[in-house]
């Protein structure tokens, strides 16, 4: 900032005649100075006649530059009942301001790598989640916790990839050249390959963000994360990196997204809280649902539940199908048990399930975007559902108090039923 500082003279006291910048020339004079640097103005002033004192000038700053001062300033410019006064040139009244100081070093900064419209297109980018934005944001300021990036801090020995033990351990071997990373652009939907992009980080990113439309970059910013958490996980936790896991944990946060985005749905809107979504009983008054899943690999899955009011049973069903995961499975028992509800016009009706993670995301405690990507759709369905209806709610409890609904379910699954009705039938004669 001192180009932009400046003194008004007093009586020449505190202002040195060589470090301090009075005058326009003073950094010419700096380079050309020998002398005391600290030397304040008035020590190169005769205190009796007020005139420069000419042998100390030539001394400290040569003859052609104690001439050419003398010339330009041939009294001393000072004002002897006056102090010196350090302003900022750039301000009206002098005084110092943060705001124009920053003003100065966004004009004078050099342009990064990536230009400002490129990082707008990542700011708009609505699929992007906003920690995966802050992350592409430290990722170009050198900002993650690499071993190169604290080994540089540090100044020791560059050290080697915790994972592949072959490179550096940079950001750009991490994300993309370790060969994880490397897999993972490869059979991405992006086909991405390593080898043609730049070599170092933030050439690579401005040339892929300039690349990409905002569909692909939500797609790019998804998988670059998952791979971030993966190694995370390898490096800390001792977990394996797989890579079929990374590109469906990146497709789930695509799809949660997307559909988020098209719903128009907050989908963590109310407050976790670990006593929402889990009991221990089940109360004998109220509109109730039990509900259970039943999958087994290779098999059609089952699902039953029950519709109680006040303790008494109005309707019950179970069905076969198709199902992907037992948390697949109990979302559609869940889905149909709630579509049963508004047929039948019940406002207000508790769900019970066995499944902690559907109690948890219906509730808000946890995030979506750990929940396997293939049930995300039905999911969203669910979550929409209940938004409308208020007065729907979700708990979990026990198996041991579901074991009616269970056993249903197994039944449904084991002899491909689908039944419908108010009482229970006799399934040991079907």
């Amino acid at each position: 900032m001192k180009p932009h500082i400046s003194w008004i003279l007093g009586n020449g006291n505190k202002c040195s005649l060589i470090g301090e910048p009075w005058h326009d020339f003073w950094l010419q004079f700096q380079r050309q100075g020998r002398g005391n640097f600290d030397a304040s103005i008035s020590e190169y002033v005769h205190q009796q006649t007020g005139q420069w004192n000419t042998n100390k000038l030539v001394h400290t700053l040569g003859f052609h530059a104690a001439l050419y001062i003398a010339c330009v300033f041939q009294q001393p410019p000072l004002k002897p009942n006056f102090q010196d006064r350090l302003i900022f040139n750039t301000t009206r009244d002098g005084n110092f301001s943060f705001k124009e100081a920053c003003k100065l070093l966004q004009e004078t900064a050099p342009q990064g790598p990536v230009s400002a419209g490129t990082w707008g297109k990542v700011w708009r980018c609505r699929g992007i989640l906003p920690r995966i934005q802050m992350f592409l944001w430290k990722l170009l300021h050198d900002a993650i916790p690499v071993k190169a990036s604290i080994a540089r801090r540090l100044r020791t020995q560059l050290p080697p990839c915790d994972v592949c033990g072959l490179e550096v351990d940079d950001a750009m071997h991490a994300l993309f050249l370790c060969a994880k990373a490397r897999q993972c652009w490869l059979v991405s939907c992006l086909g991405l390959r390593v080898d043609a992009l730049p070599q170092e980080i933030i050439p690579a990113l401005g040339f892929i963000f300039e690349q990409l439309e905002s569909d692909r970059l939500m797609i790019f910013a998804n998988i670059m994360w998952s791979i971030w958490k993966a190694r995370c996980k390898e490096v800390y936790e001792g977990k394996k990196m797989v890579v079929g896991q990374i590109l469906r944990d990146a497709n789930s946060l695509n799809i949660l997204n997307m559909c988020a985005l098209g719903s128009g749905l907050t989908l963590m809107s109310r407050t976790p809280s670990v006593a929402a979504y889990r009991r221990d009983t089940i109360p004998d008054t109220g509109t109730i649902c039990k509900l259970d899943g039943s999958f087994k690999e290779g098999e059609k899955a089952g699902w039953a539940y029950t519709l109680y009011m006040n303790n008494v049973l109005i309707q019950y069903e179970v069905c076969a199908g198709d199902a992907t995961s037992p948390l697949h499975a109990e979302l559609l028992a869940l889905n149909f048990a709630i579509q049963a509800n508004i047929s039948l016009g019940c406002c207000d009706t508790t769900f019970y399930t066995d499944c902690e993670t559907v109690a948890k995301v219906l509730n808000g405690a946890l995030s979506p975007e750990g929940v396997d990507w293939r049930v995300y759709l039905l999911l969203l369905d669910i979550i929409n559902v209940m938004r409308q209806h208020t007065g729907y709610s979700c708990c979990y409890i026990p198996r041991d108090l579901l074991v009616q609904e269970h056993e249903l379910a197994n039944i449904a699954r084991r002899r491909d039923l689908k039944a419908r009705g108010h009482t229970f039938p006799l399934f040991h004669s079907i």
